[in-house]
């Protein structure tokens, strides 16, 4: 099964280390700003990364 690409994940040099992009590589907002909350706390990087992916599969 072939899904349609909404979107991706791209590391982030800044912020919260990964961020979520429209299909126009768009930055999108609300994700971003969970993503940074996310990363102030005590979290890893591959945890942001593995929410950033759920993120974008909803």
């Amino acid at each position: 099964m072939r899904l349609p690409r909404w979107g991706r994940v791209l590391a982030w040099s800044s912020g919260p280390a990964w961020m979520v992009v429209d299909p126009d590589f768009a930055v999108v907002p609300p994700i971003t700003e969970f993503l940074a909350d996310l990363a102030a706390r005590p979290t890893s990087a591959a945890s942001v990364r593995s929410y950033a992916y759920d993120l974008l599969r909803w």
